[in-house]
């Protein structure tokens, strides 16, 4: 970027991910904001979904990034599109390409405005602390719904019978309680296919040691067999889980961290196509 037309920095780096700084020189305008800055995950956390930090103000020149973030399976956080205007005497929310994923907490979901989410496909959603039925989204199909945190949960748990859009997967954040009863509870009511519920579940974090409790919680489901995708979990100490008698079934993925003898409560799917166990703790 040349100097005095813009400026990019780095600011709080962290073991996770590097953040950059976007700022332009008042005087030359819009002119750069289609510079796009965003996270720049380490090696280790690759997995993660790049996430875009500062977005075009114009909206013809949204319309154009959209299909490349598309195409590259990028996240916009809402808050970077705050700035986003409309043209005169359109006053239509963008329409969300397949293959962009959003993000939406309670503080940017004042920036919902801008996109048109109605009958549309959505590959992942991710909600934290903001109750997604409040949005419209009528005849809209997610492919995953990620519920960050207790709240995004329970707005989504309390709500299930209302919601007027399909979600085909939903995945558990690592900021939820595993030994909650609404997130044991809607584990069942997938299992048990009702109509109201996703179809399937896409992933399961469990850190802060926290495998051997959930299994415990977890003994309602009729099966005794919880079905998922990708299954990831951290898990120190001695624990060995004696007397539990449910199971995790993984059919795609799974990443463990410490304590090997989580490998006795899951089975493998015959189309597992990635394991991944790192920093092994011996018993």
């Amino acid at each position: 970027v040349p100097e005095g037309i813009a400026e990019v920095s780095v600011v709080g780096p962290n073991e996770n991910k590097i953040d950059y700084l976007y700022k332009k020189e008042k005087e030359h305008g819009n002119i750069f904001d289609s510079f796009l800055i965003a996270e720049e995950y380490k090696r280790e956390d690759k997995k993660r979904k790049p996430r875009i930090k500062n977005f075009p103000a114009k909206r013809k020149e949204a319309v154009l990034l959209l299909s490349f973030l598309a195409a590259k399976e990028f996240q916009i956080d809402l808050e970077a599109a705050s700035s986003m205007h409309g043209e005169e005497g359109n006053k239509k929310g963008l329409k969300i390409p397949y293959g962009v994923s959003l993000f939406i907490n309670k503080e940017s979901s004042c920036c919902l405005d801008l996109f048109d989410l109605t009958e549309t496909r959505i590959k992942t959603l991710a909600v934290s602390s903001f109750d997604i039925t409040k949005v419209n989204l009528k005849n809209t199909q997610i492919e995953e719904l990620l519920l960050v945190d207790e709240a995004a949960l329970v707005f989504f748990y309390d709500s299930m019978e209302k919601y007027e859009f399909y979600v085909e997967k939903v995945s558990f954040g690592s900021k939820l309680n595993p030994k909650s009863e609404k997130l044991l509870k809607l584990i069942e009511r997938v299992h048990g296919e009702e109509a109201t519920a996703p179809r399937k579940i896409k992933e399961v974090i469990l850190n802060r040691n926290s495998f051997f409790g959930f299994l415990e919680e977890a003994r309602r489901i009729p099966q005794r067999k919880i079905h998922v995708e990708d299954l990831a979990v951290t898990q120190n100490g001695k624990d060995k889980g004696l007397g539990i008698g449910t199971r995790i079934v993984v059919s795609k993925k799974i990443s463990i961290t410490g304590n090997t003898c989580v490998l006795l409560f899951i089975e493998l799917g015959p189309e597992i196509s990635h394991l991944n166990i790192d920093e092994i703790q011996r018993q």
